[in-house]
């Protein structure tokens, strides 16, 4: 298990994560334990940390009328009786989901040139100095004005 953000796959983006859309396949799609679930199994379902990681995603279940918390302690969860119409639905999109690749795609990578980079930032600073001219002294202005061409040379601009 990984922690932190992670890119989404076709099937999480729906849903904004990969542990709510698992802990989702798991409650609406999935066997119901006989005894319900605990939190620890919803966990492992979800792909997160038994300690937090999975209790604000049972919290909005809770909240959506998915599931029922039948016992605090120790946690018991059960599916929702008699199913909210929103249960059937999701559990449509999720079944029409499950046809769909669970590929991750790849994330174009954008490496900024450095020199470039370094060269906009100058003609920015160089524009914005301009901009104030006339509410600075002439030597400052002067002083500015060779501060950044001697950076642009040396960045061969």
């Amino acid at each position: 298990m990984t922690r932190g953000s992670q890119t989404l796959s076709e099937r999480d983006w729906v849903f904004g994560s990969r542990p709510r859309r698992r802990l989702l396949e798991a409650i609406l799609t999935g066997r119901q334990p006989e005894q319900g679930w605990s939190r620890g199994a919803l966990a492992d379902r979800a792909g997160v940390g038994a300690n937090g990681g999975v209790d604000e995603h049972l919290t909005g279940l809770l909240r959506l009328g998915l599931v029922t918390l039948e016992q605090p302690n120790p946690q018991i969860w059960r599916r929702a009786e008699p199913p909210p119409k929103l249960a059937k639905k999701l559990a449509a999109v999720l079944r029409e989901l499950g046809e769909t690749t669970d590929r991750v795609p790849a994330m174009p990578t954008h490496r900024a040139d450095p020199r470039a980079s370094a060269i906009a930032r100058l003609q920015a600073a160089e524009r914005a100095i301009m901009t104030v001219a006339a509410e600075i002294e002439e030597q400052e202005m002067t002083r500015l004005r060779a501060l950044l061409a001697e950076a642009l040379t040396l960045l061969g601009a």
